[in-house]
């Protein structure tokens, strides 16, 4: 994951050539030292693009996992810390999300925002933040019955001190945890919506949307297809390895801070 982020993210000065830089004459070009993964139908250098649509595909999951973490966590610690009417109506404000299909929600904001990144990031955020609220609420359910939340509470002590001082820095673990998951399946998803072609709009490259253009060729010049579909496969195992070396190693740390 630190590799592919580097990659990424020095993508404009490491590429060999503009990823919008068409040429006709090598067009459909296998893989050579000029260009290490071949060219596309247009002529245009596929590592260039593998690395330019890594870039945003790595942008778009890492603000869509931010902002629905974020919002769960806050939604949950709130529920769960007070109870009551207030965690009934979060609670079920949260099922109401989780009971809408993602893809239908993806298709009305992307109708009327265009499918610019930022509705991108948006879907993410408001199909996710349910998950991490949940976790979130039975977490901070766990530490608050804990002694020193009683001793703290007797000091005086706010409800949002006790909330951000002694319950969120307890369980973030588990958060970044899920998180590590989360990220691995949200570039997946931005791929199956640039599939669809309702995703980030040409001429920005995207892995989905550069396995959909390949598809006419796909018989005759396999490597168009092979180069996206390995790095969204490699971001996947990288995410979920990553995920489940944090969920062992916070496991076994995993230490009430007081």
């Amino acid at each position: 994951m630190i590799l592919l982020s580097a990659l990424f993210l020095l993508a404009p000065l490491i590429s060999p050539y503009k990823y919008y830089e068409q040429n006709l004459k090598n067009r459909l070009s296998p893989p050579s030292h000029k260009h290490i993964l071949g060219t596309d139908h247009l002529g245009r250098d596929i590592f260039s693009r593998i690395l330019q649509g890594g870039r945003l595909s790595f942008l778009i999951a890492t603000l869509g996992v931010l902002f629905s973490s974020v919002i769960g966590v806050l939604v949950g610690s709130i529920s769960g810390f007070y109870g009551g009417t207030l965690d009934e109506i979060l609670m079920r404000t949260s099922d109401l999300f989780l009971s809408i299909p993602t893809f239908v929600i993806s298709i009305a904001i992307i109708s009327l925002t265009e499918g610019s990144l930022s509705s991108l990031v948006l879907i993410l955020a408001l199909t996710n933040w349910p998950k991490y609220a949940k976790l979130a609420r039975a977490l901070t359910m766990e530490i608050k019955s804990k002694d020193f939340i009683d001793l703290v509470s007797l000091t005086g002590a706010r409800s949002t001190y006790i909330i951000t001082t002694h319950i969120i820095p307890n369980y973030i673990g588990p958060i970044l945890a899920l998180a590590s998951f989360d990220f691995g399946k949200k570039v997946v998803w931005i791929a199956n919506i640039g599939f669809l072609g309702i995703g980030i709009k040409p001429p920005l490259p995207e892995w989905g949307s550069m396995l959909k253009d390949s598809l006419p060729y796909i018989l005759s010049f396999p490597h168009l297809a092979l180069s996206p579909t390995i790095m969204v496969v490699i971001t996947l195992i990288a995410s979920n390895t990553l995920g489940e070396g944090l969920a062992e190693t916070l496991y076994k740390r995993r230490e009430i801070r007081i």
